[in-house]
């Protein structure tokens, strides 16, 4: 799993990659699975403090101007967005 943590701004100049290699546990009715981690959505690739970080941005900004800001293509945020808005 690798988490991208790319936010360009005075405060995070620096791009951050978080690598975890989470462990699997073997199910023998659903077969092997992932454990999920306590810093991000499964399978999302933003760490949660990333993801409400874009929420709040998202409550004042386009999410074109938030993805040029993070360095982030905006259909992944559009993704991010959705998934807090509908659920």
């Amino acid at each position: 799993m690798q988490i991208n943590l790319n936010i360009r701004t005075i405060e995070f100049q620096y791009k951050a990659y978080i690598h975890c290699r989470t462990p699997r546990t073997n199910c023998p009715i659903d077969g092997p699975k992932l454990v999920e981690v306590p810093w991000a959505r499964s399978k999302c690739g933003f760490t949660l403090l990333f993801e409400a970080f874009v929420m709040e941005l998202a409550k004042q900004m386009p999410v074109k101007a938030i993805a040029d800001l993070v360095g982030e293509n905006d259909t992944r945020l559009w993704r991010t967005n959705r998934h807090y808005v509908d659920n």
